[in-house]
């Protein structure tokens, strides 16, 4: 799991597409390491990313939503399901129920992912406007 410094190092390099942050980083009272980021980009999708350590174990949750909320893309490892072949990584596309493998992430790899779509998304927008 990255320190804050390592986040705000990260994203500095996004810059150009966050619109604002929000980092919270906690040890709790048994040792567990927490670290929650908040974002907004520049065309108002939002990431939430939870991680957290312990007892040499991290888990991660990153959820990339619309403006209202309704899920985009939403990765994890929690354990929940063993039936996808990357277990327990695995991601949800569009709605809980449509659960995909996912390689193991981190929050560099899904912000690149990120700027890559907003990117493909704004030239459509360009091109068609």
């Amino acid at each position: 799991m990255e320190s804050r410094a390592e986040i705000e190092l990260l994203l500095k390099n996004y810059q150009y597409l966050i619109k604002s942050q929000q980092i919270t980083e906690s040890t709790q009272k048994n040792g567990r390491k927490v670290l929650i980021v908040k974002l907004i980009f520049s065309n108002e999708s939002k990431l939430d990313a939870f991680e957290s350590e312990w007892n040499e174990k991290h888990k991660y949750q990153y959820q990339w939503m619309r403006q209202d909320n309704s899920l985009l893309i939403s990765w994890g490892n929690d354990a929940h399901h063993p039936e996808i072949s990357t277990h327990p990584n695995h991601k949800h596309v569009g709605n809980r129920q449509n659960v995909q493998p996912s390689e193991e992430m981190n929050l560099g790899k899904i912000l690149s992912y990120i700027a890559q779509i907003i990117g493909i998304l704004l030239i459509l927008a360009w091109f068609f406007w």
